[in-house]
This record gives structure tokens, sequence and C-alpha cells, in this order.
């Protein structure tokens, strides 16, 4: 697996292991890509150019620019930006972009925590959920509207704007990107560079109610993947993600936690059978095709706004225990693995997708979030060592 096409990131990272985040690149390449979060922030805000608004934006125009080489692509060009801008930064604000969180409540007031981390800590983003409080599905709530109102408070706070809930509906101007000299490499780059970045806001919107889906009151309602995966049709299911796309893109998300990418099978637990609702299905192929027209069908429907992470590499699909509740052992060889749990995988990194280069695949993901388990098949018997998405092993998968 090629790790210059994708980008990985541990959904344990930031709560649980804090120290993990202290780990430095070693080398200028590496840089830009291992800060998932400043890349795809990049990568979105070119594609997007917005002022804040909650159901249209307002592209901002861009400056004149000449290409310093017509051979130059464009991911070529974004990973020197990221490259410029990663530079500008100070280590602190380089340990923040690492950390996408979650937070109490819908206070976004300039003397609240959640400001605070995203003003001064610069956190690369935010998930939204209705458990935390961020917004609520109840009868009588106007949840688009109420969500749309916080992710662009959440955005202008990036940009060091207080923007009161009755305006946040309103056409704010923030600074033109991309920066000058974007296409040029020139030292003003680098200047224009060390300015606000935008947040990475993702949501949970996996179908079949709850407890995956978050936004419900006004939005489609989804078929689970099981029912989609049962379709076998491809059509179907992009028809699904273009929806998702679309709906998400219009309330201000621009990060999907989904879709889950696991081989599902079968297990005498009840509850263990209930993840089942969440995969597409056993077969790796339908799985992997599924997978893939639904990512494409995302980013149609968001108009390439939209990043996907696709879950649990390498695969937690023949999980014995639920994995919220333990952490499991997979007992697969790696040949095993490779036939079945990382087929699907495979299927949507070959390529770099189409928001990290417009000349990409579009059913390939943006993002891969490892699994928090122990692989027999790649780490060995000793149940002492840690879970892959904190293990060495990690590394070496993804480079191959």
């Amino acid at each position: 697996m090629n790790p210059t096409s994708v980008r990985c990131c541990s959904p344990w990272l930031s709560s649980t292991y804090p120290s993990q985040a202290k780990a430095r690149p070693t080398s200028r390449r590496q840089a830009a890509y291992r800060f998932t979060s400043l890349f795809l922030a990049i990568c979105l805000l070119l594609a997007q150019a917005t002022t804040l608004t909650a159901q249209t934006t307002s592209p901002l125009p861009l400056p004149s620019v000449t290409p310093a080489s017509a051979e130059a692509s464009d991911a070529e060009r974004l990973n020197r930006l990221a490259q410029a801008i990663f530079e500008s930064m100070s280590p602190e604000q380089r340990v923040g972009q690492l950390f996408i969180v979650t937070f109490q409540g819908h206070d976004v007031q300039f003397d609240s925590d959640i400001v605070d981390l995203i003003h001064n800590q610069s956190i690369g983003g935010v998930v939204l959920s209705p458990r935390t409080g961020n917004f609520s599905n109840e009868r009588g709530v106007d949840t688009p509207r109420q969500v749309a109102t916080l992710t662009n408070q959440l955005q202008a706070a990036a940009y060091g704007v207080l923007l009161p809930a009755e305006n946040a509906l309103q056409p704010v101007p923030l600074a033109p990107w991309p920066p000058r000299g974007i296409f040029t490499y020139l030292p003003d780059v680098t200047d224009a560079a060390s300015g606000d970045l935008p947040l990475l806001i993702g949501v949970m919107q996996s179908g079949d109610d709850l407890p995956m889906t978050a936004l419900r009151r006004g939005f489609t309602p989804l078929p689970s993947p099981m029912a989609a995966g049962a379709s076998w049709n491809r059509d179907q299911v992009k028809s699904v993600g273009d929806v998702v796309g679309r709906e998400l893109r219009a309330v201000g998300f621009n990060l999907l936690l989904g879709p889950a990418l696991d081989v599902f099978s079968l297990k005498s637990s009840e509850k263990v059978n209930a993840l089942g609702l969440y995969a597409f299905g056993g077969s790796p192929y339908w799985v992997a095709q599924l997978g893939r027209s639904y990512i494409e069908g995302v980013h149609a429907g968001s108009n390439g706004r939209i990043a996907t992470v696709a879950g649990s590499f390498p695969g937690q699909g023949n999980t014995d225990r639920v994995p919220a509740e333990e952490i499991a052992t997979i007992q697969s060889s790696q040949a095993e693995l490779r036939q079945n749990a990382l087929a699907p995988f495979l299927a949507v990194t070959r390529q770099p997708s189409t928001i990290i280069d417009p000349a990409g695949d579009p059913g390939a993901t943006d993002v891969v979030m490892t699994s928090h388990m122990r692989y027999t098949g790649l780490q060995g018997t000793d149940g002492s060592v840690k879970p892959l998405s904190l293990a060495p092993e990690l590394r070496t998968i993804l480079q191959q």
C-alpha cells in the first residue's frame, strides 16, 4: 500500500494516547504526508474557496498566478504548499494539527474550551455528535439549521472571527485562498502560509438510524450498509453516497467517518452479529466494489468537498467481541488477511483520491482509520503487544 496516496489516522490517538502525537517526521517529504489534517484541510479549502454559508457557497477571487513549471501536477503543487505551511508553523501548531477531537455542548464563545483548542492550540479538526450535545435531533428542532450554524461558527473561530449565532448563516468573507504564489513556489508562499487554517469537521452518517447515524431530523433516512450491500447494485450504493455527500456539504461538514470496509464473518455472539449492519457484506470482492461506489457517490454529491475515512484497517469483520468494549485479537494469518480483510482497502487506496489529486480516482478514499486490535498474522502471538493502531508494524504495512 502506497502511503503517498492515502492518509492514515487512529481514532484513539487524541483522547487515549496523547504522547503518541509527539513523534516527528524524519524528512521534508514525510512531513507533508504525515500531517493528515493540514493536507486535507488545504485540499478541501482549495476545492471549496468559499465564504461561510449554510446552503450555498460564493467563490472568492483567486490570485493571478503563473505556474513555475507546466509539468508540475496539481498534487505536487499541493504538496509544496502543504510543506510551506508546515515549515511556517511552530512546533506547538504542528502537534495541534495531529488532533481531531470531540467536545461537549455547542458553546463557541472565545472563552470556551473548544475555541481555545481551535484558535490557540491549532487543532486539526473536530467531530460533531448529538451524544456530546453539539446538536439535537429532538422533535421541534431544526437540526440542519442548528448544525450549519455551529459548523460556520467553528470555522470562523479557526480564522479568529467571533461569529454570533444570529449571523452565522450569512456570508462572512474570510482571507482569500490559495495564498499568493501557490503555483510559483517563491518565498512569498511561506510568508502567506502562516495565517489561519480551516478545520476538518467530521461526522458519522452510516445509515440505519441510531447509533451510527448522527444527523437524522431533517435529513434523508439512509439504509444500513448491510441493506445497501444486499442489493449488489453499485449504482444504488453510489446514489446513497451521493445523498450523504450533498447533505453533509450543505450543513458545513467536510469529513465523513466512513464507510466501513470490514468483511463481516458471522459469529455466534448476538452482540457481535449486530456489527454486520455496518458492513457491506461478507464477500471481499463485493465489499470492495460497493465501498468504492459509495465513496465515489460521496465525492460526487459533495462536489469534491467531503473527504471519506474508510475503516477499520486492516479489517475487523471477523472479531469475536464488540470492538468498543474490548481489544480483540484477530487470529488470521497474513495470507488470510490479504485474501479477505485487506482486499477492500487495497481497492480504495491504489491511487490518490480526487480530493488529494484532481486527476485521481473518484472511488479512492482520502483517509484510512486504523483498527484498535491485535493481529497475530502481522504481530505474532505475544499477547503483550500493542494494538496495531499504536504499534510500529502499522508503518510497515502501509509502506508495502
